[in-house]
């Protein structure tokens, strides 16, 4: 029999509310109780299209009260059950319609007195705590399970029913019989219910949600600079003497707010934009670079413009919500524009290139301060504000990888080559580029993560250009700054060792534009400046999304400028980012017969079904009804009798129920799951549709009669999804 339900395994118990029904809310009372099911200890159906038999059945004849135009409650009253999920109460209204009104989603039992409402309530009452053991008696919000809305079933008799899945207070109402019925889908339990109640009245209204806060604190305007048309100082060392400053007073943080998102500029007006660095200054007097396009200083015209500033990182990762705009040649529009630091070198007279929503929050006085670094220009600023709120979706960090380097080649060798010729950006390439070579076997469901290059030194940074070519003979642009420049571009350095991964990947801020020195060993960027894609037959291609075979690798570095500056590579490496095998955790409980059930899988699963994945259970107690559930919630170690512990958190997915086989009372019994072929068989599963970096928690339940609970649990595993 099918037994593929959700089923909410809850950690915390949660404290419901006596019934609360509306005030309005009149109640028909005279519902029976009886047995839950009717005899044994149910089963017998085959879910979802035919019911189990001997299902609880109850009539109550009712007058729709006036004034009244919905369903609003049932109460249940005296109702218990072990293991609530295995009940499913259904209503069936005068007209013959029915609608599922309740399917447990866990492992505990009902104990008491409970009444249902629509899930409209849903705020100003919970969802049932199933996870509590007994579950306390209140008032909770529908839960439709499992069920899929519009399943035809068949009844015991023989009787073909359409049971949707129908929020409470949209069920049609009108006097006549109404009947409640109670399956039990799944043997070895059993329960009864007292009586029940239906409570009709008018439709719940919820009550209006506070007006939001702004969260944003305003700041006077003023000229920029306060005198004069600016200069004075030397750049980056000490600065003008005539900035700009206003002090707005914060005296409370917006409830739920945790950073900064914008700082907004508002009428903003300064010919020669460039000139200009914004300053902001926490109330511990720390202070951190807004926007900065020193030395490079564009001329930037800003002509009476409201914009917002935020965290510079938007402007870059896999999906960027800003331009770094503000500052580029001609005339700027009203709207949004990400930091930018320019050739500030971080710490600079105190002054840190802080993304925006990593800088400390406090209430106290902020400043805002405008430095003018050349003389010629001027401009003011009407206003300003600095809005707090909830952190941004930054792109980057992702699933726990795990970092597999495999050695490329090693050419220790400077480049360009003695006599190396000027190209034609970007159509004609140089030449005397560096060429190293190796062959390369992958790591079995693993993505390129980066490439690493090790002693990577060049003068003047921006001339080198980094492509890597797969075995197929595709190139693709690693990192380009030149656009063109020739010989131009920023003259910092690369010295050390580097690691270009993709943009959607940790490194969130770009290489430091011009003014570094040398720039930061570690994590840069995949860069491709403004190269048009396919020129060259070089190709734009995310590292994340380049084609992984086995074969020859080729990296090539050219320089764009060969008759001035030059470089040298000790060593490159490719690095893969590949999930390491499904990993064991938790302790596995000790059954009656002695057993220690393991779970284990050879492969982590494919979310393209590039490879098996089995999932395997052995020592499990012999010829015992058991089955494998899962979880996408994340790992957990709560107890579950006096031997065995709960490993996955709620909610979860059972899949089919089967016989350990084996022999009784020995620990000869096995449980087994062809993972994919279930995920293909159960589209709406829980996790699916799966991608790539996607973790799951996987464990075995089994019947142990004699055991806390009459079952026993095995240690769990963690499989992550290769591509």
């Amino acid at each position: 029999m099918i037994r593929s339900q959700l089923f909410a395994l809850v950690a915390t118990a949660l404290t419901a509310a006596a019934f609360t029904p509306s005030a309005a809310a009149q109640c028909v009372g005279g519902g029976p109780g009886g047995p839950i099911p009717l005899s044994g200890t149910g089963g017998g159906g085959i879910y979802p299209n035919t019911l189990p038999p001997f299902e609880f059945q109850g009539d109550i004849a009712v007058t729709v009260p006036a004034g009244a135009t919905c369903l609003t409650s049932v109460k249940l009253q005296g109702l218990s059950h072990t293991w609530n999920s295995d009940v499913q109460f259904v209503l069936s209204d005068p007209a013959g319609n029915w609608h599922n009104l309740l399917f447990g989603s866990g492992a505990s039992d009902f104990g008491g007195d409970y009444e249902v409402f629509d899930r409209v309530r849903l705020g100003a009452l919970t969802p049932f705590p199933w996870g509590s053991n007994p579950i306390t008696s209140g008032s909770y919000v529908q839960d439709f399970g499992p069920w899929p809305t519009g399943t035809v079933a068949t009844t015991a008799l023989g009787n073909t029913v359409t049971i949707n899945n129908t929020p409470l207070e949209q069920i049609p109402i009108s006097s006549g019989t109404w009947t409640l019925y109670a399956f039990d889908w799944f043997g070895g339990d059993s329960g009864t219910l007292t009586s029940f109640e239906l409570c009709f009245g008018t439709p719940y209204v919820p009550p209006p949600p506070p007006p939001p806060a702004s969260g944003c604190f305003v700041g006077t305007g003023g000229n920029i600079p306060v005198s004069g048309t600016g200069g004075g100082g030397v750049f980056p060392t000490t600065f003008p003497v005539t900035q700009f400053t206003s002090t707005l007073n914060v005296p409370a943080i917006p409830p739920g707010a945790s950073v900064i998102k914008r700082v907004k500029l508002n009428g903003l007006t300064h010919t020669w934009g460039g000139d200009v660095q914004f300053v902001l200054t926490s109330p511990s007097g720390t202070s951190y670079n807004v926007g900065c396009a020193m030395p490079t200083d564009p001329n930037a015209d800003w002509n009476f413009i409201d914009v917002s500033i935020i965290d510079a990182r938007l402007a870059f990762g896999c999906a960027p919500t800003a331009s770094t705009g503000l500052y580029v040649a001609g005339s700027p529009v009203a709207g949004t524009y990400a930091q930018e630091f320019g050739g500030w070198v971080d710490g600079t007279n105190n002054v840190f290139n802080t993304p925006l929503e990593q800088i400390p929050i406090a209430a106290g006085a902020w400043k805002l301060e405008a430095y003018d670094w050349v003389g010629g220009d001027s401009g003011s600023i009407t206003g300003w504000e600095l809005c707090f709120g909830t952190p941004s979706n930054i792109s980057g960090g992702g699933a726990p990888f795990s970092n597999q380097c495999v050695a490329g080649g090693a050419p220790a060798a400077a480049f360009p080559a003695s006599g190396a010729a000027d190209g034609v950006w970007p159509t004609t390439l140089p030449t005397g580029e560096l060429v190293s070579s190796a062959v390369i076997t992958v790591p079995g469901g693993a993505a390129i993560e980066g490439v690493k290059l090790i002693g990577f030194q060049h003068t003047w940074g921006t001339d080198a250009m980094v492509v890597l070519q797969d075995p197929a003979g595709n190139q693709h642009m690693l990192l380009q700054r030149d656009n063109g420049s020739n010989c131009g571009g920023c003259g910092d350095d690369f010295n050390g060792d580097y690691t270009i991964v993709d943009a959607c990947g940790t490194a969130n801020t770009p290489i430091p534009s011009c003014g570094a020195g040398v720039i930061p060993t570690g994590e840069i960027p995949q860069t491709f400046g403004t190269w048009p894609t396919g020129s060259a037959g070089i190709n734009n291609t995310p590292i994340s999304q380049i084609p992984v075979t086995s074969g020859t690798w080729t990296l090539k570095v050219y320089d764009w400028c060969p008759a001035f500056d030059d470089g040298f590579l000790t060593s490159w490496e490719l690095c893969f980012a590949g999930p390491a095998a499904p990993v064991a955790y938790c302790t596995a409980g000790t059954t009656t017969s002695g057993c220690n059930a393991s779970i284990s899988a050879a492969n982590n699963p494919s979310a393209s079904l590039a490879t098996p994945c089995n999932i395997n259970v052995v020592n499990v107690e012999g010829q015992k009804s058991g089955l494998i559930f899962y979880s996408v919630a994340g790992q957990l170690i709560q107890p579950w009798n006096t031997t065995s512990f709960l490993c996955v958190k709620a909610p979860t997915q059972r899949t089919l129920t089967q016989n350990s086989g084996g022999t009784v009372g020995t620990c000869s019994g096995t449980l087994s799951l062809d993972w994919n072929a279930f995920q293909a068989a159960n589209p709406t599963a829980v996790g699916n549709p799966w991608s790539s970096g996607n973790t799951v928690q996987v464990q075995a339940w089994f019947r142990d009669p004699p055991a806390g609970k009459s079952t026993n649990l095995s240690n769990a595993i963690q499989m992550t999804y290769t591509p």
